[in-house]
């Protein structure tokens, strides 16, 4: 076997134990997942599935980085564009709104299990309050180009708002998850551009 053929062969297991992973994870929980139901869910020896993963947390990391490096490679491709900052904040309640709508439960159930899992591992509270602050950051750096074009208010504190940006987006999730409810998101989105436009701007 040719090591591309190789290769191919490698990845395409560890995305199978990925996969299962994120079922098993999404349906039951980080903590009440074990080695051996991802063993039955794969169909992979444990042997096997070491090989790619030194543990269970090393699966659950590696979801969660894949996860956020998604989305931190859009949102910065989307503010690297030559335009105005309020078009920048729309278009980027388009892309998280439009993921929203497209996510399946099971990522959704994944992302809240990556924030709960961050407040009792140590290694992923430090990961995941990276990964955030990234976003805040972008955000906030949108806000500032803003105020210092003359499209927002002077007085507008740009990190604060971005913080406040990212939890209502993150807390919207949350309440799709936990409360199963059947929400809007065009209505939402809507909404909260509208609220954050007349807000900051002059």
């Amino acid at each position: 076997m040719s090591p591309k053929v190789s290769e191919e062969h490698r990845m395409m297991m560890q995305e199978k134990i990925l996969a299962a992973s994120m079922t098993l994870f999404s349906r039951k929980g980080f903590h009440e997942t074990s080695m051996d139901d991802i063993v039955k869910e794969s169909g992979f020896s444990k042997g096997a599935i070491y090989g790619y993963f030194k543990s269970k947390e090393d699966l659950f990391f590696e979801l969660q980085k894949r996860s956020a490096t998604l989305s931190l490679n859009e949102l910065k491709s989307m503010v690297s564009q030559e335009e105005a900052a309020i078009a920048k904040l729309e278009r980027a309640a388009d892309l998280v709104f439009a993921s929203m709508c497209e996510v399946s439960d099971e990522v959704c159930r994944m992302d809240l299990e990556f924030q709960l899992a961050s407040s009792r591992m140590p290694n992923m509270r430090t990961e995941f309050k990276k990964q955030q602050m990234v976003i805040i950051t972008l955000l906030s750096d949108i806000i500032t180009e803003g105020i210092e074009a003359g499209e927002f208010r002077k007085d507008l504190d740009a990190d604060n708002i971005a913080a406040i940006l990212v939890s209502t987006i993150g807390g919207l999730s949350n309440l799709l998850v936990t409360t199963g409810m059947s929400l809007d998101w065009d209505k939402i989105k809507s909404a909260l551009v509208s609220t954050v436009r007349y807000g900051i701007m002059r």
